[in-house]
């Protein structure tokens, strides 16, 4: 199954269960960049490179794929089924603020593919993001109970 089929079959699911995203606005974007992050991580992973920008992890073919005119035809042949883990971690995150979602990509980003510890992404993520590492430590408690993350 190709990037834009898995796309549109996530798009389906995150509509049914309550996220409509919008591509005109600009916090749907991110959030749905977010989520395919984390997804990646749940067995789900559509095959976008992500590169980390300002805002966390970003993956500009996933841009162009939601931007596609084609994805509204695309998603009208997909259905809406997901693997129970990521249904897992829809539960979990789908009422977490955008600041969280950032740092949340974020910290994944740092463990599995640039492989920092604990400390040192905690660390890394805090100056990156500007933000009290107290903050960031909450995030990577949260991303270990929800399995994204290993206990240390």
């Amino acid at each position: 199954m190709g990037t834009k089929r898995i796309l549109a079959k996530i798009l389906n699911f995150l509509e049914r269960n309550g996220f409509r995203f919008n591509v005109e606005e600009f916090e749907d974007r991110l959030r749905l960049q977010k989520y395919i992050y984390l997804f990646k991580y749940c067995g789900l992973d559509p095959g976008y490179n992500f590169s980390f920008y300002l805002r966390g992890p970003y993956s500009s073919d996933l841009a162009d794929d939601y931007y596609d005119p084609e994805m509204d035809r695309i998603r009208k042949e997909e259905d809406a089924t997901v693997p129970e883990s990521v249904v897992r971690l829809w539960e979990n995150i789908k009422d977490k603020d955008n600041t969280w979602l950032e740092i949340a990509a974020s910290l994944v980003m740092a463990v599995k593919e640039y492989g920092l510890r604990r400390d040192v992404a905690i660390r890394m993520v805090s100056k990156a993001k500007d933000m009290d590492a107290s903050k960031v430590e909450s995030v990577f408690r949260d991303l270990e109970k929800f399995k994204l993350l290993p206990n240390n």
